[in-house]
């Protein structure tokens, strides 16, 4: 594995120093944007990465305390993601030399930094590196993909007072590819995918409509792969709501000419004179019974004019 990364890194990249800054909506609590910013540094055959121009921790919970072993695994995939003999094991960690890191920083928080929502910034960890990458190699590297969704419906049983919780994890659209388009509505953590039947049995919600958000991967050569729009409509008296969607500010890019996917959003009652939208990074919105909340995920940007 080590070998064939440096093998990789050396055809691939010329020596130089390429930079990248991609940005997370807000931290949650504040609407202040949020940046990663890395620079990959070549010469001969040393590469590091720079993440010290990260913006500093913030108040919410996105900062994401990074492990050194984090940003060189993703490199490593990327440049060994078509051979699949070479396998994900230390020999990543040693082809890639110094990760810097700036303490106080999103990457590197101080304790008590909350970290909750980690994996926004985690994810743009993965979507600077293939920024700088694309400015390294000419744009031969895959468009960027949004932030997998989640939401919390909470709601009081009225029968035991205990509180009840629908979470789910919603599908986003992955970036386009070098080679071929990016894939469509992706859920890439723990699941595949709640079937309607298993949401509306176990949380007492009713879904009410589960489509592709239409033409929301990004234009390009390779089009970005479209998020999803999932309708809920609410069965309890009254619950709180709380909602993790990003790309919604600064939706997934697209490199080499692409363009960037279409942003997500939440909005409560569409196509009624009761419609309002939410705050995609946020939580105790209230809904009552009979309100449905439309939850539209964002498309992973396109590659190529």
């Amino acid at each position: 594995s080590e070998h064939a990364l440096r093998s990789a890194i050396d055809k691939r990249i010329p020596d130089g120093a390429y930079s990248f800054r991609d940005y997370i909506d807000s931290d949650a609590v504040t609407e202040e944007s949020h940046s990663v910013h890395v620079t990959l540094t070549k010469q001969g055959g040393n590469v590091s990465l720079d993440f010290s121009e990260s913006d500093d921790e913030t108040t919410g919970p996105i900062n994401f305390y990074m492990d050194d072993t984090v940003p060189k695994f993703m490199t490593g995939l990327y440049f060994t993601m078509q051979d699949p003999n070479i396998r994900m094991n230390g020999g990543f960690a040693r082809a890639i030399g110094d990760i810097v890191k700036r303490k106080g920083s999103i990457v590197q928080p101080g304790f008590p930094a909350s970290v909750g929502l980690r994996s926004h910034t985690m994810i743009r960890v993965n979507t600077a590196i293939f920024g700088a990458l694309a400015e390294a190699t000419g744009g031969e590297s895959s468009a960027a993909s949004s932030v997998y969704v989640l939401y919390y419906l909470r709601s009081r049983n009225p029968t035991t007072g205990d509180t009840e919780l629908c979470i789910e994890g919603l599908a986003v659209g992955f970036g386009a590819r070098t080679f071929a388009d990016g894939i469509d509505a992706v859920y890439y953590v723990a699941q595949k995918n709640y079937p309607v039947e298993f949401a509306e049995t176990e949380f007492g919600a009713q879904i009410e409509a589960f489509r592709i958000h239409t033409d929301s991967g990004g234009p390009g050569l390779h089009r970005g792969g479209c998020g999803i729009v999932r309708d809920i409509r609410v069965m309890a008296e009254e619950a709180t709501l709380g909602l993790r969607l990003d790309n919604c500010k600064y939706p997934a890019f697209g490199v080499k000419g692409g363009k960037c996917g279409q942003p997500g959003a939440v909005i409560v009652n569409p196509g009624t004179p009761e419609e309002r939208k939410l705050r995609t990074m946020s939580d105790g919105n209230v809904v009552r019974k009979g309100d449905l909340v439309r939850i539209i995920t964002a498309g992973g940007g396109g590659r190529g004019n």
